[in-house]
């Protein structure tokens, strides 16, 4: 008799195989005869056809609270008989749910994505959609509908907020490559839209569910997300209430955590509008995959390198100061914050005083001057007439109002002390005389700039095909770009240092000033309240308390706060070298909008040293995304129009002449008749029945073949060897990898 494996151990086992297998792993074992626990076969789905989804539904139904084994569901099929068996298993709330990973071909509806996402998931790790409705028939129900999938992600920002969601792979597919006389056969034709406004981007990154996500793959063919990604223009804001002066709006950063960003495909435009904006708004960016986005294009003669080594050098240039455009836009925010915060002072004063808040002999403000409009020019063209997308005027196609959210914090004006529970007013908080922003560093570690540059097809410096050195060409090339690259990042280095040791020296003589300032209250504060009137006493008084001002107003150093908060406490030094802890207030509530942080000069100078030190961020050209996509689903031979009318009929053929010496011609020549009664006809061809199993691969095919959804790679287009150690590309490659879930 075999001797029976306890189940747990056979459970240990299975636990350690590839997410990926284990279900098709404990299907085998139970075929051997193996017991196999239902917690470890149910543990992560995987559907490739709809008859392994019936079976799984016909499981759920026989398994008692099998919802709560799931940890992970993965689609790996274009093509269902009915999605909306599958929408319904996934739209009960799973406790236990981790990871979704979906195929969405033509026949998923947006609906039915709808239908999955209306129900957040508070479990869930990873969302992982990869969009191909690539079709081979022309179908204009997608245009005519209006079924996009731009409500899903306004879904998405509508779920509560979740520290567990960190990574989301919205991908489409690129287009299907298309020979020369495409439209003959019915090729070319125009591709269903997956997003058609983008401003969903923009709610996403503002959202509650947007703070914690850290891995981040937008990939859209020939899209520009840039705009939408990195908008200020948001409609959650984090308040401070100033007293009268109103609450003074700070917007949410988009995506604040992000590490991880891939905009392949997608249109990225300039190094300028592009990339710029990218390294400014997200500070903690690590790796960053901007491939076949036309940021870097080849040279293409000897005169063009000058253009190709100037846009690398810029590349390199903006990453390194990517810091410096970032602390200005938060100086810009404190100085309108301070000056609320001063009106709102002196008009305290003015009412301890007795006096009205806006004195009467103060001249009214200039009225603006009311502008008529021009009139209208006659004869002007309707293209020079007509209003622009940049026009404040709200057009068809403009979004619908949005309610603004403000996410309120502490009162400025009654914001209580950490010692006791008493209000602190507003004119005894501490506020800074001088706030100096110090620029962070960038924290960018690779960079993947992927080109159509390869193996195959290089060009060197003249711009002609070399067939025996394109190897060593496309290395010398790629090797030039690097350094290029690097010595533009040298630069923006540079330039980095001299800001930051310019606003070192300006922030000591703030604080050289405001020594100063306190050391000329010395005489001031010696005095004797025994034998002082009550005039005087007050007079003393207010002078105490102006002291104590000056001495809050103690001017300071900030600057982001990228790295874990608990390595940066303990190094602020206060007043004669002691530490000082302080929560509420307007400058605290605004430090913590913004995630700043207070630093000395000494970690100042040592974060120099560091950033010094660290190499330039690692530049990989190398492409990891396929240049085109390919049709993954067409109809049935039976469902495909029948075009008996040829456009373009070919010619008669020839009759051959009679044979023998005889010159008579025949009354009956069959041939010449069906040429002439079937001259605009065309033959079909035999149908094409969908491929078996059995039916081995047509190597002589010139139709692209549909990538295969089970590999976890789909997108990789390149050899692994070509791809340096520790870059983007292969960083994103173990995110993306299920298995490593």
């Amino acid at each position: 008799m075999r001797p029976l494996i306890p189940l747990e151990i056979v459970d240990r086992i299975v636990s350690w195989v590839p997410n990926s297998s284990q279900q098709r792993t404990t299907e085998m074992l139970r075929l051997a005869g193996i017991s196999v626990s239902w917690a470890v076969g149910w543990r992560h789905l995987v559907v490739h056809s709809h008859q392994q989804l019936l079976e799984l539904l016909l499981l759920n139904t026989l398994l008692s609270d099998s919802l709560s084994l799931i940890h992970s569901v993965s689609l790996l099929a274009w093509k269902l008989a009915d999605n909306q068996l599958l929408v319904n298993f996934l739209i009960p709330t799973t406790p236990n749910l981790r990871i979704i990973n979906l195929l969405i071909g033509p026949t998923f509806a947006p609906d039915h994505l709808h239908e999955i996402l209306a129900t957040p998931k508070p479990s869930l790790q990873l969302l992982s959609l990869r969009f191909n409705q690539n079709t081979s028939r022309r179908s204009y129900e997608p245009f005519l509908k209006g079924a996009y999938f731009d409500h899903c992600l306004d879904l998405l920002a509508q779920w509560p907020e979740s520290r567990d969601f960190e990574a989301l792979s919205f991908v489409q597919d690129p287009l299907p490559a298309y020979g020369p006389k495409s439209h003959l056969q019915n090729e070319g034709i125009a591709q269903p839209i997956i997003l058609f406004r983008f401003w969903c981007i923009t709610n996403l990154a503002g959202s509650a569910l947007g703070r914690h996500v850290r891995r981040l793959r937008l990939r859209i063919p020939g899209r520009n997300l840039v705009g939408s990604l990195t908008s200020s223009h948001t409609t959650r804001f984090q308040g401070v209430i100033v007293g009268s002066q109103g609450m003074f709006k700070i917007p949410l950063e988009p995506f604040p955590r992000l590490e991880f960003l891939d905009l392949s495909t997608s249109l990225v435009g300039s190094v300028g509008t592009g990339l710029g904006p990218i390294v400014r708004r997200f500070p903690r960016l690590k790796h960053l995959v901007v491939d076949r986005t036309q940021l870097l294009v080849p040279a293409r003669f000897a005169g063009d390198q000058e253009r190709v080594d100037e846009s690398l050098q810029a590349m390199g240039h903006t990453v390194a100061t990517a810091g410096l455009a970032r602390s200005a836009e938060i100086a810009r925010l404190w100085r309108d914050l301070a000056a609320r915060v001063a009106s709102e002072i002196l008009h305290h004063r003015r009412q301890a005083n007795g006096l009205p808040s806006i004195p009467a002999d103060t001249p009214p403000p200039p009225a603006i001057p009311h502008r008529t409009p021009a009139p209208r020019r006659r004869g002007r063209s309707a293209y020079a007439s007509a209003p622009r997308w940049k026009s404040v005027v709200p057009g068809p196609n403009a979004p619908p109002p949005q309610p603004v959210t403000v996410v309120p914090t502490a009162d400025a004006s009654s914001s209580s002390s950490s010692s006791s529970g008493a209000k602190t007013a507003l004119s005894d908080q501490r506020i800074p005389a001088k706030v100096t922003v110090i620029p962070a560093a960038s924290r960018l570690v690779s960079l993947g700039c992927g080109t159509e540059l390869g193996e195959t097809g290089e060009t060197n410096s003249n711009g002609d095909d070399d067939n025996d050195n394109d190897l060593g060409v496309g290395n010398a090339t790629r090797a030039r770009w690097k350094e290029q690259f690097e010595i533009g990042w040298i630069a923006g280095r540079r330039k980095w240092e001299s800001v930051v040791h310019e606003r070192l020296d300006l922030h000591q003589r703030a604080l050289d000033a405001w020594e100063k300032g306190v050391a000329s209250f010395g005489p001031s504060l010696q005095h004797d309240d025994s034998d002082s009137d009550s005039d005087e006493k007050q007079e003393n008084e207010w002078v105490e308390r102006e002291y104590a001002r000056l001495v809050n107003s103690r001017p300071v150093l900030v600057t982001m706060l990228l790295d874990d908060p608990g390595l940066l406490q303990g190094e602020e030094e206060g007043v004669g070298g002691q530490i000082k802890e302080e929560t509420g207030g307007v400058f605290q509530t605004f430090l913590s909008c913004l995630t700043l942080h207070e630093v000395s000069p000494t970690h100042v100078l040592s974060s120099v040293a560091r950033f010094a030190a660290a190499p330039p961020p690692l530049l990989c050209t190398y492409n990891h995304c396929l240049a085109h996509g390919a049709v993954v689903w067409s109809p049935d031979w039976n469902q495909l129009p029948v075009n008996l009318i040829s456009p373009r009929p070919p010619p008669p053929a020839p009759v051959a002449a009679p044979a023998g010496p005889s010159t008579r011609k025949p009354l009956l020549t069959p041939m010449a008749d069906l040429n002439r009664l079937f001259r605009d006809l065309r033959l079909l061809p035999p149908p094409e029945l969908p491929p078996t199993t059995r039916d081995p691969p047509n190597p002589t095919s010139s139709s692209p073949a549909p990538p295969n959804p089970s590999t976890h790679h789909d997108d990789d287009d390149d050899d692994d060897g070509h791809h340096p150690a520790n870059c983007a590309h292969l960083e994103g490659r173990k995110i993306w990898d299920l298995d490593r879930w």
